[in-house]
């Protein structure tokens, strides 16, 4: 006789999920390893930036290549809010949230094939454009631009939105918006890059 679902589930439990999640939560409630982060993170973004502006390797060729690299982070926090969203009041001792029904185990799923299918593309992508050797150097860099890029995306959405905001605030936030989407807009290098090398 075939298992239903609820008693195919201890199959779909990995053994070490539970402790990874734990050991990022242990990392991460540190406030010097979160400061270590900060610098790693910003001084890739700043490099990658001066990279990008001098136009001497292509960091981000067009812009489906710069939101393939934004998907990177996006995808993995869009999975994780929607899963959140469906987490009952009351959680059962062993509730697990990626695979405790079957509509938990199918976005758990269709996020990490985008998140996946997002990585393979940005790596693919920087292998191109910037060789064997340099491109998985510019993956790292992308990979940091990406975390910097979702926080300002991610802060912006919300001083717009925020009720108690003031005209103020609304007026800085769209000057710091627009300096971001200069400085990306340099970043997005690849016909100068290119024209430069012929």
């Amino acid at each position: 006789m075939p298992k239903t679902f609820e008693q195919a589930k201890p199959h779909l439990d990995f053994a070490n999920m539970d402790s990874f999640l734990l050991s990022i939560e242990i990392f991460l409630s540190n406030p010097d390893n979160l400061v270590l982060l900060a610098y790693v993170v910003g001084g890739a973004f700043v490099l990658l930036l001066l990279l990008g502006i001098t136009n001497t390797v292509i960091v981000y060729k067009d812009v489906p290549d710069f939101l393939w690299s934004l998907a990177l982070i996006i995808s993995p926090i869009l999975t994780f809010a929607t899963l959140t969203f469906l987490i009952p009041e009351d959680t059962p001792e062993h509730y697990n949230m990626f695979w405790e029904t079957k509509q938990h185990l199918a976005i758990s799923i269709i996020g990490g094939l985008f998140t996946l299918l997002a990585i393979l593309k940005t790596f693919t992508n920087c292998i191109a454009n910037n060789g064997v050797i340099f491109g998985p150097v510019m993956f790292l860099f992308k990979l940091c631009a990406a975390v910097i890029c979702t926080l300002v995306v991610l802060g912006v959405a919300n001083k717009l939105f925020e009720k108690n905001r003031s005209l103020k605030t609304v007026l800085v936030t769209m000057i710091v918006f627009g300096l971001f989407s200069f400085f990306v807009n340099r970043l997005i290098n690849g016909e100068k890059v290119l024209l430069k090398r012929t």
